[in-house]
């Protein structure tokens, strides 16, 4: 186990030294397309998260790694990403179970792979909150969050069409059911709070 207050950093005092590292950084639901898929099928009326993040400190500033729909798995200054993403929310992982460090170095390692459209596991590729559950990991390795049945039908349980058309594009059937994340449902994790900042 391991004592998150001992081994994080600190972050720049335009963020009040509030954020630490491997905090997460969650976007609330755009106007794209895509985000408007993401959101039919797994928002609810209290959350409606469509993007995450990994807080990264650093001497030179904060760091997000993130795997986007545009460029894969990257790293973004935390002042680009919100400029770019608008409305965020920031959680910290209170169970004490990872080194933050231990984090960044798992998600560093996956830089470079492309995003996955797919939403598959194993695929050489990742989509967000896959990069998330990839790179925490407790002390023998293992993920500490836990992945789900997806869904991609809207709340009147219909497919939209973005993702038949998407899914068709690659030759692929819908991975409906198998075993995935998204942010909404991380948010929701027992493992997580969220912290008072804007």
């Amino acid at each position: 186990m391991f004592l998150i207050g001992l081994l994080t950093a600190a972050c720049s005092e335009t963020m009040k030294d509030r954020l630490q590292t491997a905090d997460l950084v969650f976007v609330s639901a755009g106007a794209s397309a895509f985000d408007g898929a993401i959101a039919s099928a797994t928002s609810d009326s209290i959350t409606s998260y469509t993007h995450v993040g990994i807080i990264d400190c650093r001497e030179d500033g904060i760091y997000v790694l993130e795997a986007s729909s545009k460029k894969g798995v990257t790293e973004t200054p935390l002042d680009v990403f919100k400029e770019r993403e608008g409305n965020l929310s920031y959680y910290r992982v209170v169970s004490g179970e990872i080194d933050p460090e231990q984090v960044i170095e798992n998600a560093k390692s996956f830089i470079g792979q492309p995003y996955d459209f797919l939403y598959l596991p194993d695929n050489e590729s990742l989509y967000c909150s896959e990069l998330v559950y990839e790179s925490y990991t407790d002390a023998e390795g293992k993920p500490i969050f836990e992945a789900h049945p997806m869904n991609f039908r809207d709340k009147d349980g219909n497919m939209p069409e973005f993702w038949t058309n998407l899914f068709k594009e690659h030759n692929e059937e819908i991975p409906e059911g198998v075993l995935g994340t998204n942010p909404n449902d991380l948010s929701k994790s027992m493992k997580l709070v969220k912290l008072e900042i804007e």
